[in-house]
Protein backbone atom coordinates (compact mmCIF):
# COMPACT_ATOMS: atom_id res chain seq x y z
CA UNK A 1 0.00 0.00 0.00
CA UNK A 2 1.66 3.48 -1.07
CA UNK A 3 0.06 4.90 2.48
CA UNK A 4 1.96 2.29 4.30
CA UNK A 5 5.69 2.96 2.41
CA UNK A 6 5.20 6.55 2.23
CA UNK A 7 4.98 6.10 6.39
CA UNK A 8 7.79 3.71 6.53
CA UNK A 9 9.88 6.12 4.82
CA UNK A 10 8.87 8.99 6.72
CA UNK A 11 9.66 7.48 10.06
CA UNK A 12 13.02 6.43 9.70
CA UNK A 13 14.24 9.78 10.78
CA UNK A 14 12.51 9.39 14.29
CA UNK A 15 14.44 8.40 17.19
CA UNK A 16 12.45 5.49 18.51
CA UNK A 17 10.14 4.67 15.61
CA UNK A 18 8.12 1.80 17.25
CA UNK A 19 6.99 3.60 20.12
CA UNK A 20 5.95 6.62 17.84
CA UNK A 21 4.13 4.27 15.31
CA UNK A 22 2.48 2.69 18.24
CA UNK A 23 0.85 5.58 20.09
CA UNK A 24 0.30 6.70 16.51
CA UNK A 25 -1.91 3.88 16.11
CA UNK A 26 -3.69 4.15 19.10
CA UNK A 27 -4.81 7.57 18.30
CA UNK A 28 -5.53 7.06 14.54
CA UNK A 29 -9.28 7.72 13.19
CA UNK A 30 -10.41 7.21 9.81
CA UNK A 31 -14.14 8.23 8.52
CA UNK A 32 -15.37 7.47 4.96
CA UNK A 33 -16.34 10.41 3.61
CA UNK A 34 -17.04 9.04 -0.19
CA UNK A 35 -17.16 6.02 -2.05
CA UNK A 36 -18.01 5.17 -5.95
CA UNK A 37 -17.79 2.13 -7.50
CA UNK A 38 -16.74 1.62 -11.25
CA UNK A 39 -18.12 -1.93 -12.16
CA UNK A 40 -18.58 -4.03 -9.70
CA UNK A 41 -14.62 -5.12 -9.14
CA UNK A 42 -12.84 -1.77 -8.52
CA UNK A 43 -14.40 0.77 -5.85
CA UNK A 44 -12.90 4.46 -4.78
CA UNK A 45 -13.11 5.37 -1.53
CA UNK A 46 -11.84 8.64 -0.15
CA UNK A 47 -11.16 9.03 3.88
CA UNK A 48 -10.07 11.44 6.24
CA UNK A 49 -7.42 10.22 8.61
CA UNK A 50 -6.63 11.84 11.96
CA UNK A 51 -3.89 10.74 14.53
CA UNK A 52 -1.56 12.45 17.13
CA UNK A 53 2.07 12.51 16.57
CA UNK A 54 4.84 14.35 18.23
CA UNK A 55 2.12 16.41 20.30
CA UNK A 56 0.48 16.95 16.98
CA UNK A 57 -2.54 16.25 15.63
CA UNK A 58 -2.43 15.72 12.07
CA UNK A 59 -5.58 15.28 9.34
CA UNK A 60 -5.33 14.06 6.03
CA UNK A 61 -7.59 13.22 3.24
CA UNK A 62 -6.65 10.13 1.23
CA UNK A 63 -8.06 8.18 -1.99
CA UNK A 64 -7.82 4.79 -2.00
CA UNK A 65 -8.80 2.53 -4.73
CA UNK A 66 -10.04 -1.51 -3.87
CA UNK A 67 -10.16 -3.99 -6.39
CA UNK A 68 -12.09 -7.54 -5.90
CA UNK A 69 -10.30 -10.88 -6.84
CA UNK A 70 -12.36 -13.13 -6.35
CA UNK A 71 -14.29 -12.45 -2.66
CA UNK A 72 -11.31 -10.47 -1.51
CA UNK A 73 -11.24 -6.65 -1.95
CA UNK A 74 -7.50 -5.74 -1.91
CA UNK A 75 -6.16 -2.18 -2.18
CA UNK A 76 -4.83 -1.29 -5.76
CA UNK A 77 -1.88 0.44 -5.98
CA UNK A 78 -2.19 0.86 -10.41
CA UNK A 79 -5.86 1.97 -10.32
CA UNK A 80 -5.13 5.84 -9.60
CA UNK A 81 -2.45 5.74 -12.16
CA UNK A 82 -3.54 8.60 -15.19
CA UNK A 83 -5.23 7.08 -17.82
CA UNK A 84 -4.73 8.41 -21.44
CA UNK A 85 -7.73 7.79 -23.85
CA UNK A 86 -7.15 9.49 -27.36
CA UNK A 87 -10.34 11.58 -28.31
CA UNK A 88 -11.87 11.62 -31.48
CA UNK A 89 -10.55 14.67 -33.76
CA UNK A 90 -13.05 17.02 -34.73
CA UNK A 91 -13.60 17.86 -38.68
Amino acid sequence: MSILRRGRAQTKHWANPKILLSKMRKTLTLRTLATGAKGKDLVDVTIRKKFIANGNQFSELAFISLVKEGMIWKVSLDAQDPKVIPVAKSP
